[in-house]
């Protein structure tokens, strides 16, 4: 028998769980680093911005299928007030 075998097994054990979270480590920066720009800003744009028209918003909306005629007549309406 040989003795002392718990330890080695600990010690293996041990390097896997390092190895394990510096993998997780490593994932969590490289997400991070692909949803931010060099300055840290988020990359993810949303779909309109603050410079954009809201009724140019409303008309791509309804091209695309997303809201239909009675929708965009009421919220062009709103919008128009």
């Amino acid at each position: 028998m040989v003795m002392g075998g718990g330890f080695v097994i600990g010690l293996l054990v041990l390097i896997f769980l390092l190895v394990l979270l510096a993998a997780a480590v490593g994932i969590g920066i490289w997400i991070y680093r692909q949803n931010t720009s060099d300055d840290g800003k988020s990359t993810r744009r949303m779909t309109g911005t603050a410079e954009e028209d809201p009724l140019e918003v409303l008309k791509r909306r309804y091209a695309s299928g997303e809201i239909s005629r009675d929708e965009f007549e009421r919220i062009r309406d709103d919008i128009q007030r």
